[in-house]
């Protein structure tokens, strides 16, 4: 009985080097004033388009960013933190990889008191005993320090990727102060429920995040799923 067969020359071998041009990173232009992370002591790193979303919504609103890249990167100023939002296009040649996003700001990570980073998956990706059906949200956390803000950990074999898992591997291997927190949500959109453990957390931080809730709108055919 024949299980398989024996392929020659490999798939591997018919690859051709110049199909994979050498990799030439984007150019990274900043405007604005981008010495002001100098004097940065709090740095708030956020990702994802969940997260991102509730930072503009409750706590950014109407407020300018202090310095960007034509990379997505955009760096506001609030109550002494600095957030640093980036922004994934996923098509974009102008994008950043998340290490290149540390390397660019590497010599203001090193030098603050406090690095938070907060991103976001679906509640599908979560793995541990859940009643998936009864929990909305949940809200973990992984740190090189005891500052969890109240927030249970993130257990095995459950992890953190993106530019938050590489800011917290950074921040393990320069020996800095870093709490990485992740929303498993189950909603698409953002809503109040699954925005709260995010608002708690920036209240804790200072950031006086705005108390408005956000209301679900029906279809107007009364139609929905």
């Amino acid at each position: 009985m024949v299980f398989g067969e024996i392929v020659e020359p490999s798939t591997r071998a018919l690859l051709d080097d110049d199909d994979y041009p050498e990799y030439t990173p984007p150019t990274i232009e900043w405007t604005g004033d981008q010495q002001c992370l100098s004097r940065a002591e709090s740095l708030i790193f956020v990702e994802t388009r969940r997260i991102g979303e509730i930072f503009h919504k409750f706590i950014l609103q109407d407020l300018k960013p202090v310095c960007s890249t034509k990379n997505n990167i955009y760096i506001y100023e609030k109550s002494n933190h600095f957030i640093i939002v980036h922004n994934e296009s996923y098509y974009g040649a102008n994008d950043l990889a998340t290490g290149e996003v540390i390397k660019s700001i590497e010599n203001y990570i090193v030098k603050a008191k406090q690095i938070i980073t907060i991103t976001s998956r679906a509640l599908s990706a979560y793995e541990g005993e859940l009643d998936r059906e009864a929990v909305e949200c949940l809200f973990k956390c992984l740190s090189t320090n005891k500052l969890t803000f109240d927030c249970d950990r993130l257990k095995s074999p459950n992890f953190i990727t993106g530019l938050g898992g590489d800011v917290l591997s950074y921040c393990i291997y320069k020996k800095l102060q870093c709490s990485s927190f992740v929303l498993y949500h189950k909603n698409f959109d953002v809503d109040t429920l699954s925005s709260k453990p995010v608002l708690e957390l920036a209240e804790k931080l200072g950031l006086s995040p705005s108390q408005h809730y956000l209301k679900t709108e029906l279809p107007k055919n009364n139609l929905y799923m």
